[in-house]
């Protein structure tokens, strides 16, 4: 600032203050960046300057104020720039874009991004081009136009990690757009080459925000694969990257919801629902949508854990109504919708979960993906009216949760299985099949046990063992090797233990993990004794068990 007031000349003075503007951007310090930026914009005369400066300016309104007024302002500033310089404006309307789909409105996304994409073509400018293209096809994605999607996501993904690797401007971003796409539609190879590569930009640059939201991402890819301690020590990792940030932004509320959902599936609801019931009043009032439905998973989680699926349905019935009404129709965006069917059967609402499944049915032949289809075959098995349809349907799921690796959603279909089968070995008596179903039922309550275990999910694993007591009580489920990851080191131990047993050297996880190399090696061996273990090998083998081959 002061280097900017001494300047000779309108044009230094003028870059030397954005220059400030956009090294505090990059620093997390959104509150700096509006308090100092927003006077700026507002006062300058030269359109250039004035858009140039309302780029970082937008976003911190976008990250303080809330998605609808980041819009607005992004919007009204590309509109004024846009007779001078069609690449500025692109640039705008591409942070209006975000900021709708922040806002969870991907019509206004695609709205926003095809303004974008049309001054990039103007302007013969492909990084305003590709990066429009990648945000009108994650709207797309997200309103069920998933053929669309794909034809427009698919040639910039190809050419994505080229770019991440030259450094080119602008990729990061379009990284960030692109895995989020591919984690909905569960190409979860695509989507953690991209996060990784964003990872490694946003260490190299210094760019806080980008790092968190990178990190948030692989989070939320681990959760669905059924990887929550990695989940939670990478999510940790990303609180602590923003802890020079304001505590109350979106984006650190977002970060304490992903941990207070793995505090719910593992039965710790006392913590977890007043993170959401306080995401969730930020959520509402700042319109972060965003922030509203995954503080209604956690509650919905929590309501299940402490009571049943019939005590989830006001926060799964709050998820139904935001869909309906931003026209969201891609079921890999949230998994919520089975729950949902499930808990109005639960309670008794037969016609409207019929509906729900209806709705559910549609959506997911058009996005296509094993989570979906196996979500419709859930539903189909709590309402139909015959055993054996009920049993045909669990069976498909079972076999598309096997495959896609989605760990909790499977164990929750192997448990509704051996229901089934208990119900039908019950009702049989001393008749011919009733063995058959006991013992499937003992196999799938065994299996699903097992997993809740493994995953620490308490309120599970302990329905589980209680349905094997009530089908045969002498034949409990089999015992599962205990967690020990997650039960018995620090969170800080816990990203140490998950990077050297994932294969990096010390000074690896080091630079990974932002450490010293003798902070790594103090942490290594307290993990060695808190694991009564000696070897690097014995930990990759435990880290192995516990989450799965790294993915």
């Amino acid at each position: 600032d002061a280097a900017a007031d001494l300047s000779p000349d309108d044009d230094s003075r003028a870059a030397r203050r954005l220059a400030g503007i956009e090294a505090r951007w990059l620093a997390g310090e959104t509150e700096a960046v509006l308090r100092a930026g927003r006077p700026l914009v507002a006062a300058e005369p030269d359109p250039l300057r004035r858009a140039r400066l309302a780029v970082p300016v937008g976003q911190a309104v976008l990250w303080w104020e809330g998605p609808a007024a980041g819009a607005r302002y992004l919007t009204a500033e590309a509109d004024r720039v846009g007779g001078v310089d069609a690449v500025l404006a692109g640039y705008l309307d591409l942070y209006a874009a975000q900021s709708h789909l922040l806002a969870l409105d991907p019509r206004a996304v695609v709205d926003a991004a095809s303004r974008a994409g049309a001054h990039g073509l103007a302007a013969g400018d492909v990084g305003v081009s590709f990066m429009a293209q990648a945000l009108e096809g994650l709207g797309r994605l997200l309103v069920g136009e998933a053929d669309t999607a794909d034809r427009m996501l698919a040639p910039l993904t190809d050419m994505c990690p080229a770019l991440l690797g030259a450094q080119v401007e602008g990729a990061s971003a379009m990284a960030q757009v692109l895995s989020f796409a591919h984690i909905a539609a569960e190409r979860w190879d695509a989507a953690r080459e991209l996060i990784v590569g964003v990872i490694a930009e946003g260490e190299r640059t210094g760019h806080v925000g980008m790092t968190t939201l990178a990190h948030d991402q692989l989070g939320e890819l681990e959760w669905r694969q059924g990887r929550w301690a990695e989940a939670a020590a990478r999510i940790t990792h990303a609180l602590t990257l923003a802890e020079g940030q304001d505590q109350d932004q979106p984006l650190v509320h977002q970060g304490h919801l992903r941990l207070a959902r793995i505090d719910a599936v593992r039965g710790r609801t006392a913590a977890a629902r007043p993170v959401a019931t306080v995401a969730l009043e930020v959520g509402r009032r700042t319109g972060w949508r965003s922030l509203v439905i995954w503080a209604h998973e956690v509650l919905a989680l929590a309501a299940d854990a402490d009571g049943g699926p019939g005590d989830a349905l006001p926060h799964t019935e709050a998820l139904s109504v935001i869909s309906a009404d931003q026209g969201i129709r891609h079921p890999g965006v949230l998994w919520w919708q089975a729950a949902h069917v499930e808990a109005l059967a639960a309670v008794g609402r037969t016609a409207d979960a019929h509906r729900a499944l209806d709705t559910l049915r549609s959506d997911a032949a058009a996005a296509g993906g094993r989570w979906p289809v196996a979500a419709v075959a859930r539903g189909e098995a709590v309402l139909a009216a015959d055993p054996a349809r009920a049993a045909e349907r669990l069976d498909e799921a079972v076999d598309l949760l096997a495959g896609l690796g989605a760990g909790f959603e499977l164990a929750l279909t192997l448990l509704a299985r051996a229901r089934l089968h208990g119900s039908a070995a019950r009702a049989a008596g001393r008749g011919a099949g009733a063995a058959a179903h006991a013992d499937a039922a003992a196999h799938d309550l065994g299996e699903a046990h097992a997993r809740f275990v493994q995953l620490d999910a308490r309120p599970w694993a302990d329905r589980a063992a209680q349905a094997a007591r009530l089908d045969d009580p002498a034949r409990p489920p089999r015992p599962p090797a205990p967690p020990v990851l997650a039960a018995t080191l620090t969170d800080a131990e816990m990203r140490v233990a998950l990077a050297v047993g994932g294969g990096a050297s010390n000074r690896e996880a080091a630079d990974q993990l932002f450490l010293s190399v003798k902070t790594v090696d103090s942490h290594l061996q307290s993990i060695y004794r808190r694991l009564s273990i000696r070897s690097r090998s014995q930990l990759a083998a435990l880290v192995a068990r516990e989450l799965g081959p790294a993915g």
